[in-house]
């Protein structure tokens, strides 16, 4: 690119050039780095027509905002956008290069919601981009107002394809929102919802709160602006965050409602993971309206305790174990919802049916207030056997209070290798080989933490190929414990043979042949 410095002049001979700007207050706003250096068109930025501003609009990726272009004396001066600067600025509207009407191509570029709740005025919604496209300015634009994304810049290698971002409609009813990358344009068609419902309820707090399973009585109030609607005659449908809730019949209201109807019976139930709140939504179809209001659920008295093999900070579960290595499991105590009774104060003890020695189960533990109900125990188990061993917890007070684990396989200590590749396998191309270390039964060691030496016969020079593989038993996945994959690059033929570095015993071995 031809630099041109015009020291805030435009040079209208050049349509790639830099140009300094300088000046340092906005508004009443002092912008301590108001001397930079901005990128026009065919370089970084993009020139855009923006109708909610009424001017032409700048965006630089380098600086990572929108700027204004305004001519101070003999200088051309770039004010950056914002809120302070111009308040009334809603986004671009982008009226020739996103085309909606254009066909989006599903492996260049597609636009997807994230979730499936309402979409309201005035609140984000969540969205994400795919775009294989590298090193290309991609922008988004709406069929009416919205405040949207700035346009963001792919550059090609290391930026992942996908992308998340919000978009805020600022009007209700049916629209399209697009994103285009140049050459291609994909659409999202959405139906905005307005707030033309107000709801209230008992149980009235700050936050406001309720017992799982507690009757919530809810006031819907039909709202014109800000007065009640009380000619309102539309049906309400109820949806809950809670799958568990109970929740009212579709109801239509009525002149004798004067627009203000109470609903009784609703409740809420479920806590889901960490957040303690459910959201109840009203909504009319036929008129896009739209209200909502939200809880925070307190959990009832505990009726009964559980061991649960699902690791404490994941999805996996600790359903397959190695002999003498210890494990951690949750433990805790559940309401009449299956929610961790937070209030739960009991003792329990722990048994097995692994009672050989060397076991380890944690001693009697009374629960305290900062445990919430729950705690992670560790453990060790030392048998041998697949799909038998059961860890199982009582409550000391109330023996109606126990569970009993799924069951749990534990596997032996290594004492081979079986090593394996995908064919084909060319000469100079890239390929992997697995090594999984076994047991005595031929299972998975999962817990195996050795230094493997690798050799090769028939080496060549330009082989390329790990000498050593650390295993690691610590893992975080369970199904790749006890196994090591890694790619190689062979110029020649040869066997493979990996050895444990502290127990020659513990060999295997793998033949690359290559197809001609």
């Amino acid at each position: 690119m031809t630099e041109r410095k015009s020291n805030g002049r435009h040079d209208a001979n050049s349509s790639n050039y830099t140009e300094n700007h300088y000046g340092n207050d906005v508004n009443g706003k002092t912008y301590s780095n108001m001397a930079y250096k901005a990128h026009y068109w065919n370089g970084w930025s993009e020139k855009m027509w923006s109708t909610g501003a009424n001017k032409w609009v700048y965006w630089s990726p380098e600086d990572g905002c929108w700027y204004n272009r305004k001519k101070v004396g003999p200088n051309v001066v770039m004010v950056p956008m914002d809120a302070q600067v111009d308040p009334a600025w809603d986004g671009i509207h982008l009226t020739a290069l996103a085309n909606p009407n254009l066909i989006g191509d599903p492996v260049t570029l597609r636009i997807a919601r994230v979730g499936d709740g309402p979409v309201v005025v005035g609140r984000p919604m969540e969205f994400s981009v795919y775009n294989s496209r590298g090193e290309v300015m991609v922008i988004f634009g709406s069929s009416r107002s919205a405040r949207l994304p700035a346009p963001t810049y792919w550059r090609g290698g290391g930026d992942l394809l996908t992308r998340t971002g919000s978009v805020t409609f600022n009007t209700p009813g049916a629209q399209t929102f697009y994103v285009s990358n140049g050459t291609n344009t994909a659409t999202l068609n959405v139906t905005v919802l307005s707030l033309g419902f107000t709801i209230t309820g008992t149980n009235n707090g700050t936050p406001l709160t309720t017992n799982a399973g507690q009757n919530i009585n809810l006031t819907v109030t039909a709202m014109n602006g800000n007065a009640v609607n009380a000619g309102y005659r539309g049906t309400v449908h109820f949806t809950s965050t809670d799958d568990a809730a109970v929740l009212p019949a579709d109801y239509q209201f009525q002149a004798g409602d004067n627009g203000v109807r109470v609903f009784n019976g609703v409740q809420l139930k479920k806590i889901y993971g960490s957040d303690p709140t459910q959201t109840i939504t009203v909504t009319d179809g036929a008129g896009g309206n739209f209200g909502s209001i939200t809880y925070t659920i307190v959990p009832g008295a505990a009726t009964g305790i559980f061991i649960s093999l699902r690791r404490p900070d994941s999805d996996f579960t600790e359903s397959v174990q190695g002999t003498g290595y210890p494990f951690s499991l949750r433990v805790g105590a559940i309401d009449a919802n299956n929610n961790i009774a937070t209030s739960y104060r009991g003792t329990v003890g722990f048994t097995s049916n692994d009672n050989v020695a060397g076991v380890v189960l944690p001693g009697n533990y009374a629960f305290q207030a900062g445990d919430n109900g729950s705690k992670v125990f560790n453990f060790t188990l030392r048998t041998v056997r697949e799909d038998t061993t059961t860890i199982t917890v009582t409550d000391a007070a109330n023996g109606a209070f126990t569970d009993t684990s799924d069951t749990i396989s534990v596997r032996g200590v290594a004492t081979s290798f079986v090593c394996s590749h995908v064919n084909p396998v060319f000469q100079g191309s890239l390929f992997s080989i697995s090594v999984r270390a076994r047991d005595v039964n031929n299972r998975t060691a999962v817990r195996y933490g050795g230094l493997v030496n690798v050799s090769k016969t028939n080496p060549n020079l330009e082989d390329n190929f790990p000498t050593q593989l650390q295993f690691d038993p610590a893992i975080g996945i369970p199904l790749l414990r006890g196994v090591f994959t890694f790619e190689l690059r062979l110029f020649s033929q040869g066997t493979f043979t990996f050895r444990d570095n502290a127990n020659n015993a513990i060999t295997g071995t793998d033949v690359v042949d290559f197809t001609v």
